[in-house]
């Protein structure tokens, strides 16, 4: 794996293997615990058996994430022309569907 150059901002996040939570240390016994369910719900341990896939390879930050949704086999789903139709300038919003298939 190539070493990367890491801000020491975000060295005390990392931590082998990685857990990829929402929940914080400084969260309550229970916040923590309804958070965890429902990551453990919506599939935290495949995702984190993808990231560690892909991080035992020969590591490249530049396709990671690309890597990840093939892996995951993440698609896209959308209409070229309302695309086409969102304003230059202005807010945005995106909205996304995730459909569970056990």
């Amino acid at each position: 794996m190539k070493s990367a150059s890491i801000d020491p901002e975000f060295l005390s996040y990392l931590r082998d293997p990685p857990r990829l939570t929402y929940s914080q240390a400084d969260d309550g016994w229970v916040r923590r615990k309804l958070v965890s369910s429902l990551e453990a719900l919506m599939g935290r341990k495949e995702i984190e058996a993808v990231y560690k896939r892909l991080k035992d390879d020969d590591f490249n930050i530049e396709s990671f994430f690309g890597d990840a949704l093939s892996e995951m086999k993440f698609s896209a789903d959308f209409d070229e022309q309302q695309l086409k139709a969102i304003p230059k300038t202005g807010p945005l919003m995106f909205l996304l569907q995730i459909i569970l298939l056990g």
